[in-house]
């Protein structure tokens, strides 16, 4: 997954703000700046757009609602203007955009807040007709074609693709067979479990023959008798 732009209206401390990667160029990207800043909402704005879900597991409790910006007002009739988070990106060569938008009810409370979730393809409305309203974005039909596109859940995706601070440390100390399973979701990694499982066989053969070998070995050399005359030391 390959992203582009990054688009945050009303959205933590920015009031109308893009991220575009393309000018960064093809490369790992680096995000530095000095504490609150806001480099922790755009690992979030990344997440939400995708998966409906702030990126670490700190925020993991706090609503959508929590992450609209405190400097907004409201207008003449004391509505807030919603809150956009919209990522375009590339996967297998197809493009997308998803969008997520937090509007406010009649008099800007957030208990009557309204979340939509949108996903296109190639600029094609492939939300389902009727539009996605689902309370709970982790379980909007968005966030799960998203997943079946990426091939990932939002824990693998902060995990091997948008490295939080010190949560890659996480992936590096799974087991094996978990580390395989995140990787099999991205690429086809099964050539080398299955050259792990030819090694394993071939040691644990090796393991098998030396222990006869050994066996063996001892039997020959308790068979052995000492001539008359010498000592063992001789």
């Amino acid at each position: 997954m390959k992203p582009h732009k990054l688009h945050m209206k009303n959205f933590g401390p920015f009031i109308n703000e893009t991220v575009d990667f393309d000018k960064i160029g093809d490369v790992v990207y680096l995000i530095v700046g000095d504490t609150g800043a806001g480099k922790t909402m755009i690992f979030d704005g990344i997440s939400i757009a995708l998966f409906g879900q702030p990126s670490s597991k700190k925020r993991s409790g706090l609503k959508l609602e929590d992450f609209y910006c405190n400097r907004v007002e409201k207008d003449d009739k004391g509505k807030r203007p919603p809150m956009v988070v919209e990522l375009e990106f590339t996967e297998n060569g197809n493009e997308y955009r998803v969008r997520r938008e937090l509007s406010w009810g009649s008099g800007g409370k957030a208990k009557s807040a309204n979340l939509s979730h949108q996903l296109f393809e190639g600029g094609v409305d492939k939300t389902d007709q009727g539009g996605d309203k689902a309370a709970n974005p982790e379980k909007s039909t968005v966030t799960q074609a998203v997943e079946k596109i990426t091939g990932l859940k939002r824990d693998d995706f902060k995990k091997i693709v948008m490295l939080a601070q010190g949560e890659f440390q996480e992936f590096l100390e799974a087991k094996g067979a978990d580390r395989n399973k995140i990787l099999g979701r991205i690429y086809n990694n099964s050539p080398h479990i299955d050259l792990e499982c030819r090694l394993n066989g071939v040691r644990n053969c090796l393991s098998e023959r030396k222990k006869t070998l050994d066996k063996n070995m001892q039997e020959a050399l308790s068979s052995c008798k000492i001539p008359e005359g010498l000592d063992e030391d001789d």
